[in-house]
């Protein structure tokens, strides 16, 4: 008696941190002839989570793999979330309007990922952030039309909000300001880090001045610095960091 046996593959997939999706961020610096640290964050493993499709992001600070820094990242239905104490914790919101309010937490683990030198908050009390959608436009990435979410902080006195912001966020590539943003609480003078380049399957992002291969173009080399301006100085509540991008960025 012949038997045939079909076998169902089940293929997940997400918008945000598919598989071999990789981000490029550079750190903040005293001067531009400073060395700079730098951080990447890719997407090397999958894993399900309570019945939820997930990828693993291994970090590495200046090509050093930091466990302690690994991030779990859900997509779903154009929500982002990170996975943390044994739950899914908002992050991004794609579906959100022009004027909403977007509540989101910040990983314990943040620091890793802050692009500024200010004092992080207190990861002892609830992280959460608040940010308001100032305005949304489509702009073209690599031949994607992607929408790109301009935010401005709320700042809060209650102990479970942060000082924190996210500037632009864009869909599919995710904050320019770090990956998941950084703190408004700064120290003055230096050159704040930046976004440098993003990769999956389907999409390459960078600027046009630098690109990921931090060994070959140098990462000290002047030249390929992005201007950057911060402003006011000196700040109170809020700051404003000018860099300059590729054309198509916005």
């Amino acid at each position: 008696m012949l038997f045939t046996v079909v076998l169902t593959h089940l293929c997940y997939a997400q918008e945000f941190a598919p598989l071999n999706a990789e981000w490029h961020y550079q750190k903040w610096s005293i001067n531009d002839d400073y060395f700079v640290d730098y951080y990447s964050a890719k997407a090397e493993r999958d894993t399900m989570i309570n019945g939820n499709y997930a990828t693993i992001l291994t970090y590495k600070a200046n090509g050093t793999v930091i466990p302690d820094a690994e991030i779990i990242i859900r997509e779903e239905n154009s929500k982002v979330y990170f996975y943390e104490n044994n739950s899914f914790k908002l992050l991004y919101d794609f579906t959100l309007s022009v004027g909403d309010t977007l509540t989101f937490s910040v990983p314990q683990n943040f620091y890793y990922y802050d692009i500024s030198c200010g004092p992080g908050p207190d990861t002892s009390s609830l992280h959460l952030a608040q940010v308001t959608i100032d305005s949304i436009f489509p702009n073209i990435f690599d031949n994607q039309s992607l929408d790109v979410f301009y935010t401005t902080p709320i700042y809060d006195n209650s102990a479970q909000y942060f000082s924190w912001q996210l500037g632009p966020i864009v869909e599919r590539i995710g904050c320019y300001y770090g990956m998941f943003g950084l703190s408004t609480t700064q120290c003055l003078g230096g050159d704040f880090g930046h976004f440098r380049c993003y990769s999956d399957s389907i999409l390459t992002y960078y600027l046009s001045v630098e690109d990921c291969n931090y060994t070959t173009t140098g990462i000290n080399n002047v030249a390929d610095k992005l201007p950057v301006s911060v402003y006011p100085n000196p700040a109170t509540n809020a700051i404003t960091i000018e860099t300059t991008l590729r054309q198509n960025a916005f």
